[in-house]
This record gives C-alpha cells, sequence and structure tokens, in this order.
C-alpha cells in the first residue's frame, strides 16, 4: 500500500491499482470482529498523516497489515507513524451504530464471520467503515472459540 503525497508520484500508479483518498483520522483504528450475531471491537494503532508530512516525502510505502497488529516484528512503522498512546476507545455513540452495521452486512454479505475496520474523521469524528475482511485473524476477540462453536452448534441444530 501507498501513500501518495505529489501529482507526479500519482503519474507512476499502474492502471491495474485502485486509488482512494486518506482519511486523516487521528492514528487510531477500530477492528470490528464479528461471530454470527456477536461482535468485539478491538483499538489498535494507525499511521498519522501529521507525521508523514513532515517528513517532506512524496511517497510512502507499507504493507497494510503491518500498521495495526497487536504485536509488530516490525515496530518501524508503529514508531514513526503511530501514536499508541493515544488509543482510547470507541465512543458510546458510534458503539450503538455497530450492531445495525452488523445486521446489514451480515445480510448483504450473507456472511457470519467477519471484521471491518472504522475510523473516526480528525475534526468531525464521523465513523467511516475503510474495509471488511472475510475471516479475519480474531485477535483480541475474548471468548472468541467459544461463541464460534456455540454460533456452529446452532446453525447445526437449525
Amino acid at each position: 500500500m501507498s501513500i501518495i503525497f505529489s501529482k507526479e508520484e500519482l503519474k507512476q500508479v499502474k492502471s491495474s491499482n485502485v486509488i482512494v483518498p486518506f482519511i486523516d483520522h487521528d492514528a487510531v483504528l477500530y477492528k470490528v470482529f464479528v461471530c454470527g450475531d456477536k461482535f468485539h471491537v478491538v483499538t489498535r494503532p494507525s499511521i498519522t498523516l501529521k507525521k508523514l508530512l513532515s517528513n517532506n516525502i512524496n511517497v510512502y510505502n507499507f504493507h497494510s497489515d503491518t500498521v495495526s497488529k497487536v504485536t509488530l516484528d516490525s515496530s518501524q512503522v508503529q514508531e514513526d507513524l503511530c501514536k499508541s498512546s493515544d488509543l482510547s476507545p470507541l465512543s458510546e455513540k458510534c458503539m450503538k451504530l455497530i450492531p445495525e452495521w452488523v445486521k446489514i452486512m451480515r445480510s448483504v454479505l450473507n456472511l457470519s464471520l467477519f471484521g471491518f475496520d472504522i475510523i473516526l474523521e480528525s475534526g468531525t469524528k464521523k465513523p467511516v467503515i475503510i474495509d471488511i475482511n472475510y475471516f479475519p485473524g480474531y485477535d483480541g476477540f475474548e471468548d472468541f472459540h467459544e461463541i464460534l462453536s456455540d454460533m456452529l452448534y446452532q446453525a447445526a441444530i437449525s
């Protein structure tokens, strides 16, 4: 994945790439793990635009799976770009939206196991769903195996 800061570098993007805007989000990512009708939210560090802009670079390349992991083998991304001390939980207002989002996604995607990522736009704090993951790792989802077993059992007997 790359974050591009100049028009000149944008010309280098291959036609097979997907271009999306970077939404500044105060370096916090909320991972929502779904298992049946249950869900769990985990707060993780993310990239901060302010730090990138202060480095005077035109392109920053990184692997998206290394930014928000619980433990990072490569701590360079976290040290350079993440503010892990500011990891506050998702607001109650946003938490109230998640059950409806889960219900809609379960219906539209026809899935019972998936995850999605939410960021809060800097300034407005508007929640934005930025990614949907088919069968994520479920790191941090307490009692996941028990909940998964219950979901599978219920599916088998119904």
